[in-house]
């Protein structure tokens, strides 16, 4: 055993602390992870080890990463990469550029982001090295999924899956497949969402690799609640917490505490909701670890709830100027959608179509059906005191198109168009619904088109 060896081969036995922290960070168990790291980095200083010590800085960056310790992990990355550049390892290099572009992506430079994978692709490629080819279309891909290219991450996720099977890297296949069922729920598909998350946590957990169980878990409960069975959701999330919580990794935690944020507001449960989205903000800053949604468009759903208009409508003005200034195409649909919502019960009529337009347009852009019912529903909310016939029809348009992505309205959605409903007139609802029971995306963009311009004369 090399690392029981007394004096020897003092180059050789950082290597071999380097290499088993590498596996107590995989299993999560981050304090003696970094133990590892920190002596390695000693013997390799000692001994002249450039590239050993670039592998002792990257992998202690990813533990300070874990630990939502952002501007540490940077540090250590860049004096990573300038190891790395001075041992000549040109693999190692690559690691650490893939693990700087996830910097600057989380920090909103997502140009800068994609530049360092490019390197990191090209040097990759160069050394033959196909495991860490396999890691960068990962991160390729989950960039992608930030600005919301949807098909190319999932083409990225497809490839780096087909990668590893060639190599024989098995370990790898639960999280991919976790990520293109996070892709899946993005593009408003839970069906295939939850098959892929029930896949990924059966063989995350046969692999014993529990940060991969928890994403899978957070992924399963965000598709269930979608498919419209509340229970199952609260119990797989709440399985996802405690895997999450043993990790003692905040970025994962914060991650799961969103899921049950938006789970709680689903269920019309404010307090609970708001309890879960103010601990995901205060267990991690980092954006990388939201998907769907934030917390703080839960916060400010809950506000406008609760009838603080003008509280919803800070709090949604603040993070869409984030999400605008980060390139986060989806966040800011969601956040231009929550102003739509406050400027519609304010009677702003005129703010309301704009800022629905906008979201309207991200949500087919990136092919999120889910995301245009949204739209659709907020839109009838607002027609119904000036074009009731066609507040109907998007309510059909709606129910269609959730039926065809086989999802199904949340108790808070479901009492939303309830109330609708019930101002147009049970008749006349009725008769909407059944008009536009058939209608595909295409269909119900056009329909909704119609009926902004309506209301944009109406207001002139």
């Amino acid at each position: 055993n090399v690392l029981a060896l007394n004096g020897g081969d003092e180059e050789l036995r950082g290597r071999a602390i380097v290499a088993l922290g590498s596996l107590l960070l995989l299993s999560g168990e981050l304090e003696e992870a970094d133990k590892c790291f920190g002596e390695a980095r000693e013997l390799a200083a000692a001994s002249g080890d450039d590239v050993n010590l670039a592998r002792a800085l990257l992998y202690a960056g990813f533990v300070a990463f874990r630990h939502s310790h952002l501007a540490e992990a940077k540090t250590l990355w860049e004096d990573a990469l300038t190891r790395a550049e001075s041992g000549g390892d040109q693999s190692v290099a690559a690691s650490v550029l893939r693990s700087l572009a996830i910097v600057a992506g989380t920090e909103g430079r997502q140009d800068r982001a994609g530049e360092l994978l490019d390197q990191a692709i090209g040097l990759a490629q160069e050394s033959g090295d196909d495991q860490l080819l396999r890691l960068l279309l990962g991160s390729s891909a989950e960039m992608n999924i930030w600005l919301g290219r949807y098909d190319v991450a999932e083409k990225a996720y497809g490839d780096a899956l087909s990668l590893a099977a060639e190599i024989g890297d098995f370990s790898a296949r639960p999280l991919l497949l976790a990520e293109l069922g996070w892709v899946a729920l993005l593009r408003g598909d839970p069906v295939t969402a939850r098959r892929l998350s029930v896949e990924a946590a059966e063989l995350a957990e046969d692999l014993g690799t529990p940060r991969v169980l928890a994403h899978a878990l957070r992924l399963d409960g965000e598709a269930v609640m979608r498919l419209g069975d509340p229970a199952a959701a609260f119990e797989t999330l709440d399985r996802a917490f405690t895997v999450a919580e043993n990790l003692n990794a905040p970025a994962e935690l914060a991650g799961v505490r969103c899921s049950q944020a938006c789970l709680a507001l689903e269920l019309e449960d404010w307090e609970g909701a708001r309890v879960h989205a103010v601990e995901a903000i205060e267990t991690s800053g980092l954006a990388h670890s939201m998907r769907r949604t934030t917390p703080q468009w839960v916060l400010g759903m809950v506000a406008l709830a609760e009838g603080e208009f003008g509280s919803a409508g800070e709090q949604f003005q603040e993070s869409l100027a984030a999400a605008v200034e980060r390139g986060a195409p989806r966040h800011e649909a969601t956040f231009s959608l929550g102003l739509a919502a406050v400027h519609t019960v304010e009677g702003r009529n005129r703010e309301a179509v704009s800022r629905i337009k906008r979201a309207l347009d991200l949500w087919s852009t990136l092919g999120d059906p889910l995301g245009v019912v949204d739209c659709l529903v907020v839109l009838a909310e607002l027609a119904a005191t000036t074009a009731t016939e066609g507040a109907a029809e998007l309510l059909g348009a709606a129910e269609s198109l959730r039926d065809l992505a086989g999802a199904k309205a949340t108790p808070r959605e479901a009492a939303q168009i309830a109330a609708i409903s019930k101002s147009l007139g049970r008749t006349f609802a009725t008769e909407g619904l059944e008009a536009a029971a058939k209608m595909d995306q295409a269909d119900a963009v056009a329909a909704a088109g119609r009926i902004i311009s309506l209301i944009e004369t109406g207001n002139q």
